[in-house]
């Protein structure tokens, strides 16, 4: 099967043959055919307003939102970025606030940095602010949780503009003056090494396939307990878990991280790809993890992909409260820990987790039995000797 990466042509024109750079990661390939329908592959160069799907030298894996461009013209990729907004939200927008940013299908969590100065459009006058009202325009600096690929409008009109949402409303347009200290990144030639082992020589020594097992729940639900009895249970029957912990994670990988809610979203990032690198060899991932909003789990999902299953240790806040094995809840409750989730409606639960466990009606054994009779019925876990030999 081919792996064709469908999209449309906004500027310039490509045509097979073409070194392409896929931004903000900086993968780097050829364009091997030009497909179209009904006629395809398709020959001679095509340009703007044309959609067209590609084939490359290369298997590359290409996220819904990149930007495909030749190597030698490539947009910036950037955390940072200063635009030109038109607000429209009815609470002004001020420094510090969080946001969603998207330049074409991409999107970021965002904070606003700095606003540079205010415009009312009543008045036609320029002046320093501390908001950005509604119906009125203003320069701000924005900080982003992931890289986004982007140009300044006077660049490139088609990359260079932005919608803003606040809580899943556009709350604002606008243009991008310039971004990060105007230099433009440098494509990254990157070829991934694929392991000398098959999948199926894995699963045959496992007796299962990879998969990212994700437990989301309160604090003191116990999302870690489940984890490390799944974990032992797992490796007794011979299989391959790897348990990854959000605060173990937290204090190595992920602790140039704080808790705002653009470094939560780049904590579950790093989680969700390092469990998707070990599914994809053969590995159950065990992540134990708060990860209390919804589209962050979300985007974990869409990284793991088919590998993804998410367990909603359901345990009620009053029984979670009442354990409190790390003293986090007393004090949240005496305002001594900021951006504690647990208390308030700060937790989004999975509206469509492949599993609910709550901890308070049943073992810490039969939960486990749970969890593993939903990865057998899911075809992670199999009874079946897998016979090697037949796929020689």
């Amino acid at each position: 099967p081919r792996r064709i990466v469908a999209g449309r042509i906004e500027s310039g024109s490509l045509i097979a043959g073409d070194e392409i750079v896929i931004m903000p990661a900086g993968k780097i390939a050829k364009i091997k055919t030009v497909e179209s329908w009904p006629v395809t592959p398709v020959a001679g160069r095509q340009g703007a307003g044309r959609s067209v799907g590609i084939t490359l030298d290369r298997e590359l894996f290409i996220e819904r939102g990149d930007i495909i461009a030749h190597a030698s013209a490539a947009p910036r990729e950037t955390r940072r970025l200063r635009a030109r907004i038109f607000w429209l939200h009815d609470k002004p927008l001020a420094k510090g606030d969080q946001l969603l940013v998207r330049c074409g299908p991409k999107e970021s969590r965002a904070t606003v940095v700095a606003i540079e100065k205010a415009v009312d459009p009543g008045e036609l006058s320029s002046t320093e602010n501390k908001a950005i009202g509604r119906n009125h325009v203003g320069e701000i600096d924005i900080s982003l949780s992931n890289p986004i690929a982007t140009d300044p409008y006077t660049e490139n009109p088609r990359t260079g503009r932005l919608v803003i949402e606040v809580s899943g409303r556009i709350a604002g347009g606008g243009l991008v003056l310039s971004v990060d200290a105007g230099q433009r990144a440098v494509p990254v030639d990157i070829v991934p090494v694929e392991s000398a082992l098959r999948l199926d020589e894995r699963s045959a020594r496992y007796r299962h396939n990879g998969a990212v097992v994700w437990l989301t729940g309160l604090p003191a639900s116990g999302k870690s307990t489940l984890a490390k009895a799944l974990e032992r249970r797992l490796f007794t029957n011979g299989g391959s878990p790897i348990l990854l912990d959000g605060d173990t994670l937290r204090a190595g990988l992920n602790s140039d991280l704080g808790f705002s809610a653009a470094d939560r979203s780049e904590n579950i990032r790093r989680l969700a790809e390092v469990a998707t690198h070990l599914a994809r060899n053969g590995h159950i991932a065990i992540v134990a993890a708060v990860s209390p909003a919804r589209e962050d789990r979300a985007t974990a999902r869409r990284i793991a992909d088919t590998a993804f299953r998410e367990i909603h240790v359901a345990t009620p806040a009053g029984v979670c409260e009442e354990r409190d094995p790390k003293g986090h809840y007393k004090k949240a409750r005496a305002g001594a820990l900021a951006s504690f989730t647990g208390i308030g409606n700060d937790y989004e639960a999975p509206q469509a987790a492949e599993l609910v466990i709550d901890t308070s009606t049943r073992t810490v054994a039969e939960a486990a039995d749970e969890i593993e009779q939903m990865l057998k019925t899911s075809g992670v876990l199999f009874d079946e000797v897998v016979d090697l030999a037949a796929n020689i």
